[in-house]
């Protein structure tokens, strides 16, 4: 365009003109997609109301993100709404997403199946992501390891755990994991200490601080199990919790 103004001797505000309708077009055409973009970064600072609002809009107007639809399902999952957010990441599926991208969001189908209490159908779409891809991470090899732990399959649920831990053994999740299973099996020393590791990694881990509070409880350290149940109760605790707001609650009643 600068090139035709140029020949033809055009007034230069042409071509400012011409790249400015250019621009209200491209707005225009991928609002919907500009729309995701601010809604995953307000998703990534934490401002969850705020994102919540942009995903309605920007899915509404048919964006073809897939990080979009990714993560307000995300959002309707940590609501118990798994129908809902499941028949979003089907949708994100069809965007033709990245590999990483994929593996995320099969993650989150998987977690929306156990959400939905479809344990079964959980332990389906993982394995199936073993058997799809080279490597999985310990996200995924977690949340596969806590299915098989729902199966009272404990070995199994073990094995995964400890690979997880062994890939990434910063994850808190895996070793919560590692002593929810632990403690199932009466082993309330190994269970304390790998809970002890989870809230080191992350201190704001609702489970661990639960569990760890049952453990002081049974060993009758009133004031330690106080102080794990007041921890507990300060996180946010939401439908992917392996606990709920409600047994906490009632802990917390009695003191």
């Amino acid at each position: 365009m600068i090139i035709i103004t140029f020949i033809l001797r055009l007034p230069f505000y042409y071509t400012v003109l011409f790249y400015f309708a250019v621009f209200l077009v491209s707005v225009v055409i991928y609002f919907s997609n500009y729309l995701a973009v601010w809604a995953n970064f307000n998703y990534a600072r934490g401002n969850e109301e705020r994102a919540r609002r942009l995903f309605v809009t920007a899915i509404r107007r048919k964006t073809t993100s897939p990080a979009a639809h990714l993560n307000y399902a995300i959002l309707l999952m940590r609501d118990g709404d798994a129908e809902a957010a499941l028949e979003l990441l089907d949708k994100a599926l069809t965007l033709k997403p990245k590999v990483i991208a994929e593996k995320n969001i099969r993650l989150a189908m998987g977690s929306c199946r156990w959400v939905m209490k479809d344990i079964d159908g959980a332990v389906g779409v993982l394995e199936d992501m073993r058997t799809r891809y080279e490597y999985v991470n310990s996200h995924v090899l977690t949340t596969l390891g806590y299915m098989y732990y729902l199966k009272n399959e404990t070995e199994k649920a073990l094995e995964l755990t400890e690979a997880a831990i062994q890939d990434s053994p910063e994850y808190a999740a895996a070793w919560d994991n590692l002593g929810q299973i632990r403690l199932s099996l009466g082993e309330a020393a190994a269970a304390k200490e790998a809970f002890d590791k989870a809230v080191s990694f992350k201190p704001d881990l609702a489970d661990s601080n639960y569990y760890l509070g049952l453990i002081a409880e049974a060993e009758n350290d009133t004031e330690a199990a106080a102080e794990y149940f007041k921890k507990a109760g300060e996180c946010k605790v939401t439908a992917l919790n392996t606990v709920t707001a409600e047994q906490i609650a009632e802990k917390l009643g009695g003191r």
